[in-house]
């Protein structure tokens, strides 16, 4: 109880009583991403993150609330009376891994209609097995997983949840929600502009701090990476953009990070071939779209170009297996060595897209459905729509 008033009184307070509203989003963060979705809707937002703005509601309708849905935490049973007295048809979130969503989901299953969206590629469930199987977490948090409705990238999704008995109700495969809006966005063209995009996708800080995982080898893999990408672009002519972001909150400061692990001339020749997320919010899409082909680890970009009819290459030099990339094929390599990638590379290059997909082994929309067949604003309007008219 202290540590939720304490909380209360670094934020603003509201005391009127939330009116009705028929859609709920859980969230506020990154609401500008579901501006499509939302567009011509009402909707109230509810605010979570005490990290962030957030407004709390007070008045004797929310407090009476609180009290009916307390079981031992506070927080819980406040936003439990919240979304009780809007009363929304449907609650809305794209923090899809969220295990509050998940909590409230189960407490209100039989009410309203919960539908997450897929936010990004995910290795939540084998980290979460990793970390309570080596000891770090007392619970594995994989098994607090549940949703009505997931709205998923693919059916790599669907295989990952249904293998590690996730309780998800109902799937949905949409593709990816913010590539839909940059495509909405954005006059995109064919041409080509770049050989190579490189992508930023450096460990969470989160990530990196578990004594679990041994942080040297992870690091070391990105880092070859990057500089095998140098190497590789420089000995054969190809030119390079590298896709990167300086997020100082949730992620590893890319230019401060890269500046003290690579050389100097490294450091130099990727900065000058950079484009810088924040920036511009579309500049990593518009450099995998202009790109041959997308390197990377695991970042999501991958799977998007991949939507996108694309070619990429993953590769996991971490030693970490929660890193891996779902296909374990022609599009991954897993082997720390410049001559295996060199080759691997060039061979990506010359192949069509048509023969690269062929290499893959399985359905061209096992990992993310094709935007060119589906349309992810229009499929999640329409899943909307229909859950508003129960």
């Amino acid at each position: 109880m202290l540590k939720f008033l304490s909380i209360l009184r670094n934020f603003k307070i509201s005391f009127k009583t939330p009116k009705h509203h028929e859609i709920l989003v859980f969230d506020n963060l990154q609401i500008h991403e579901l501006r499509y979705v939302l567009r011509n809707r009402n909707y109230f937002v509810l605010d979570y993150r005490v990290d962030s703005s957030v407004t709390f509601f007070i008045s004797l309708k929310v407090i009476k609330n609180v009290i009916k849905f307390y079981k031992g935490d506070i927080y819980t049973a406040y936003l439990s009376s919240i979304i009780s007295i809007v009363n929304p048809k449907v609650v809305l979130t794209f923090i899809d891994n969220s295990l509050k969503f998940y909590e409230l989901n189960r407490i209100f299953q039989n009410r309203i209609e919960f539908i997450a969206i897929q936010n990004a590629g995910r290795s939540d469930i084998p980290q979460y097995k990793y970390e309570y199987k080596k000891g770090l977490i007392k619970y594995d948090f994989s098994k607090k997983i549940f949703l009505t409705n997931f709205l998923c990238f693919g059916s790599s999704d669907v295989y990952e949840y249904k293998k590690n008995k996730a309780r998800v109700k109902h799937f949905y495969k949409v593709g990816s929600l913010r590539l839909s809006n940059y495509l909405k966005d954005c006059k995109t063209k064919n041409k080509k502009k770049f050989d190579i995009c490189l992508i930023s996708d450096l460990p969470s800080t989160n990530f990196l701090i578990h004594k679990i995982h041994n942080v040297k080898k992870i690091i070391n893999g990105y880092v070859n990476l990057i500089n095998y990408t140098i190497k590789f672009c420089k000995k054969n002519n190809k030119k390079l953009i590298f896709a990167r972001k300086d997020y100082n909150n949730y992620r590893s400061n890319d230019k401060v990070f890269l500046k003290e692990k690579l050389s100097k001339q490294n450091y130099s020749y990727l900065m000058k071939n950079s484009v810088l997320r924040k920036n511009d919010q579309y500049s990593s899409y518009k450099a995998i779209n202009y790109s041959d082909v997308v390197v990377g680890v695991n970042s999501t970009m991958l799977f998007e170009k991949i939507s996108l009819g694309g070619k990429i290459l993953s590769c996991n030099f971490t030693k970490s297996n929660i890193l891996d990339f779902p296909l374990k094929n022609y599009l991954f390599l897993k082997k720390n060595n410049y001559s295996i990638f060199e080759n691997r590379l060039k061979n990506i290059l010359k192949v069509s897209e048509k023969k690269f997909f062929s290499h893959l082994k399985s359905k061209k929309n096992f990992l993310i459905e094709s935007h060119k067949k589906k349309n992810t604003i229009k499929e999640i309007n329409k899943i909307i729509d229909k859950k508003l008219k129960k």
